[in-house]
């Protein structure tokens, strides 16, 4: 198996051979994974940010220091700048639940957090360091010394589980079965809009998957199948009433194939229509629904009828009457991203589609879905679809 690594990293990496490989990376290695064998190595000997790798060794530090179901007051030197879980001041939140921000959504206000709870930034970093020095990541440039960078992150990785497991277990009673139902609960109807499968939740959650099916059973008496067609359901059902999303844009949302597909699960959970659903129960004004789930509902419609236009998070939660901070916690609860990701996704939807059924070049594409240029719009495409727009119009039409 090959892996490709991108490196972010401090890490030294001797190289073996080149390929002819041909890469726009500032660095990037080639890596047997089996036998640790460096392929490829352009510029893997450069010093460079360390990344992400920051957040696991942040992690492992405070699932020393701290246990996940301890509380933690949120203060106002907790905000910074970059990256955030949106925390607001005086806001009560669970270390287990700051530890999600920090390696889900790489807050830094979750960072600031934990290493306040945990002994103050001085001591945290200082730790940190000593940690790094435990477990040999220095800067490996010195005296020869090789290191391989895909153990070094494959070891802060296990480590890190392996604390969380054992930390998440020590808060558990003892005659606990299986994950805690909440947290199960939660994780599934966040990502119900997903390709959610009973291995991936077992994945999550460090158990087997007739643990977690049986978990689910006993606390719905449903099957996992049947428990995420309910909650993608509510979900549909909130989508119908408070926005005028089409079909095919709730199927792309909520995780169901293809707007036939929807229109089945829907009929026979129902009973109904979706047009006729839609048609009655819009008109009802009385209808018992959270409003957190009212203005999540029409923050989504707002950008997917409006993201050709030169949104901004600032703009959007102006118009709605709320904070930035609002604005992206709202959508994480309803579609699993923030602003920028939802509406960059909303985006290279729509280019994939002018990709494949018409002849504009890429740079009009661009134009049309609200980007300012190709550039913007290749960045996105390489995100989330892992490959340029050009490449993907190319596999899309083999032929052409």
């Amino acid at each position: 198996m090959w892996l490709l690594v991108g490196l972010a990293l401090w890490w030294c990496l001797t190289p073996v051979r080149a390929w002819g490989v041909s890469t726009s990376a500032s660095a990037a290695v080639l890596m047997d994974a089996d036998t640790g064998q460096v392929l490829y190595d352009h510029n893997g000997s450069r010093r460079m940010l360390i990344a992400s790798t920051t957040k696991i060794m942040t992690a492992l530090v405070v699932l020393e220091r701290a246990s996940p179901g301890e509380e933690v007051t949120v203060r106002q030197e907790h905000m910074t700048e970059g990256s955030s879980m949106y925390l607001k001041p005086g806001e009560r939140v669970t270390v287990e639940e700051l530890l999600y921000g920090l390696l889900l959504c790489s807050g830094n206000d979750a960072a600031a957090a934990l290493a306040d709870h945990c002994g103050g930034t001085a001591s945290f970093v200082r730790r940190m360091n000593g940690l790094a020095r435990e477990l040999g990541l220095a800067s490996l440039q010195e005296e020869g010394q090789l290191f391989s960078s895909l153990n070094a992150v494959s070891l802060l990785v296990q480590l890190t589980v392996l604390f969380a497991r054992q930390a998440l277990s020590a808060d558990r009673p003892a005659d606990a079965q299986g994950p805690d139902h909440r947290e199960l609960l939660r994780y599934m109807y966040l990502h119900c809009g997903q390709k959610l499968t009973l291995q991936q939740l077992a994945d999550v959650f460090g158990c087997s998957r007739s643990t977690v099916s049986a978990r689910i059973t006993a606390m719905t008496g449903l099957s996992f199948f049947d428990l995420l067609n309910e909650m993608r359901i509510g979900k549909t059902a909130d989508y119908l009433l408070y926005t005028d999303l089409t079909l095919k844009e709730l199927a792309e949302i909520l995780g169901y194939v293809d707007e036939s597909h929807i229109s089945k699960v829907f009929a026979a959970r129902l009973g109904t229509r979706i047009g006729q659903y839609r048609a009655t129960y819009q008109k009802v004004q009385n209808i018992c629904q959270l409003e957190e789930s009212r203005l999540g509902c029409s923050l989504v419609n707002h950008i997917y009828r409006h993201y050709r236009e030169d949104l901004s998070a600032a703009g959007v939660a102006r118009s709605f009457g709320i904070s930035v901070q609002q604005l992206n916690r709202t959508l994480l609860c309803q579609v699993e991203q923030n602003f920028e990701d939802f509406l960059a996704m909303v985006r290279v939807n729509r280019a994939c589609q002018l990709l494949t059924t018409t002849r504009m070049t890429v740079l009009d594409i661009a134009l049309e879905v609200g980007y300012h240029n190709a550039k913007t719009l290749n960045r996105s495409f390489l995100k989330y679809r892992l490959m340029t727009p050009s490449a993907y119009r190319a596999a899309a039409q083999p032929g052409a």
